[in-house]
């Protein structure tokens, strides 16, 4: 694929051929593990996952076609992350509204999490679980 791919779309193309090495991959992982063990994915967790990264790609791909040709590589930068922070923020409030976060996900936040970062999970906890 990146033998294809990149010598038209560049480095998209090299994005595009890891993703789609990276989705191969996670399917045979799937269908190898199912004879061995039983597998159930989280298919809220893979929506909200998805709904996360589908809002901010078309904005990301936007500054990065017109903006990135008119400013340096480090301005390019700190705007995207602005941007991204941004998205993520507005994310956020969406989630609370949709009410898409539950306690269960902060419940396993917590315990992959060092107890350090309890008080801060407790605190967005409160914020964004209704």
């Amino acid at each position: 694929m990146s033998l294809t791919l990149v010598p038209f779309f560049e480095a998209i193309g090299a994005a595009l051929a890891h993703l789609t090495t990276q989705i191969i991959s996670f399917v045979l992982a799937i269908y190898v593990l199912r004879k061995e063990i039983k597998i159930q994915l989280d298919k809220e967790a893979l929506w909200k996952s998805a709904l996360a990264s589908t809002a901010t790609v078309p904005f990301l791909l936007a500054l990065e076609l017109i903006i990135s040709t008119k400013l340096s590589t480090t301005q390019t930068l700190a705007i995207e992350v602005l941007t991204t922070t941004g998205i993520y923020l507005f994310s956020l409030y969406s989630l609370y509204i949709l009410k898409a976060l539950k306690s269960q996900d902060f419940e396993l936040l917590r315990q992959a999490f060092p107890k350090p970062f309890a008080k801060y999970l407790n605190i967005l906890e409160h914020i964004i679980v209704r």
